[in-house]
């Protein structure tokens, strides 16, 4: 039996609750043979529940691994960049990036079969957990991302294809050019029922091109580096999934967004978020070095993250009266981030953090 680097047995994607045991899929079965020659030692399947995935936890003989599918079309071309992706990072860096031990991303039902990690994610139970769990977990996560940020690198900021078995940067952008590309195709992507008004004002403020003299270097960057993306067990991270949306671009942007996940998604005490916040840059830290005018960045890129969550609002957001709660929150955070940074574009120092 394999065993994982944090101990235990090689297992990955709880990024879900499991729901109960059903028969084999005939595409589960179908994908193993393909990978293995054979599908006769399933014991056991567990669908994972999960967004962009059809994804199972298949018990064989002594291991288990998860078998993913695509769910909707328009993500197969990120469905074929994971495993890729996933490989180079196992390589180039300690990361505890699941292993990928078969894929088949051109077949008629692209598939891929990964080990899996016997640890729960973080949605929902890091706002739980004590503070000083919170704290180290926060760190930990740090110096993860850190060691991504420093260990694998390209030469442009853009889009991650994979070319091959290879992961390339198609189109080659710099990254205030890149970051332009998705704020004008996340506008018109824009929550039209719920968000319409606020076009104007995201076109005025968000101008990378103007605002952001950084000529950074280009790391790869998770771009979902959240609670439900990490696999923890106690205050260390054991696994981090879910690697279809992963672009290269600016480090800080990637760290920013981390902060936003966790604090403003799980946390809702701001005193407790003003306490917890330095963690999050302790740990990155200790691996990884912040260029000066940081904070200044940070208040732009809160603005972009107000404007790709709205445009993504229907897939995230629940329904019901929690829809329209949802909808007032966004929309007072983002009245407080423009004056943040406004105040910056002014010379001014802003007061606060949220």
């Amino acid at each position: 039996m394999a065993v994982s680097p944090a101990g235990g047995r090689r297992q990955v994607f709880v990024c879900c609750h499991l729901r109960r045991s059903v028969e084999p899929p005939e595409a589960v079965v179908a994908a193993l043979a393909h990978a293995f020659g054979s599908a006769s030692d399933v014991r056991g399947v567990e669908r994972l529940s999960g967004g962009c995935k059809d994804t199972y936890r298949v018990e064989l003989g002594e291991e288990t691994v998860v078998v993913a599918f695509p769910r909707e079309p328009w993500y197969e071309e990120s469905f074929a960049l994971e495993p890729a992706l996933m490989r180079l990072v196992h390589r180039e860096t300690s990361l505890p990036v699941p292993r990928v031990l078969a894929s088949d991303v051109f077949g008629a039902r692209p598939y891929h079969v990964t080990e899996y990690v016997d640890a729960p994610d973080l949605r929902g139970r890091f706002a739980a957990c004590p503070r000083a769990t919170q704290a180290a977990l926060l760190e930990a996560a740090g110096r993860v991302l850190a060691e991504l940020h420093g260990g694998v690198r390209f030469e442009s900021s853009g889009p991650l294809r994979r070319e091959g078995g290879e992961v390339t940067v198609d189109p080659a952008l710099t990254w205030p050019a890149f970051l332009s590309t998705l704020v004008e195709r996340w506008l018109t992507e824009l929550d039209e029922s719920r968000f319409a008004d606020l076009r104007g004002t995201f076109e005025t403020a968000l101008t990378p091109e103007s605002f952001l003299s950084v000529a950074p270097d280009p790391v790869c960057l998770h771009f979902d580096y959240a609670p439900g993306n990490l696999l923890a067990r106690g205050d260390a991270i054991v696994g981090v999934v879910d690697w279809g949306f992963a672009v290269s671009g600016h480090a800080e942007y990637d760290l920013f967004q981390f902060e936003k996940n966790f604090l403003l998604g799980e946390v809702r005490d701001p005193a407790v978020r003003d306490e917890l916040r330095p963690h999050v840059y302790a740990g990155y830290r200790e691996r990884g070095d912040l260029a000066p005018g940081w904070e200044r960045r940070r208040a732009f890129y809160r603005v972009a993250y107000k404007l790709a969550s709205m445009r993504s609002f229907h897939r995230w957001a629940g329904s019901g009266s929690q829809r329209g709660e949802l909808v007032t929150r966004l929309r007072a955070e983002l009245e407080t981030d423009l004056e943040r940074l406004d105040e910056y574009e002014r010379g001014r120092e802003p007061t606060g953090q949220d």
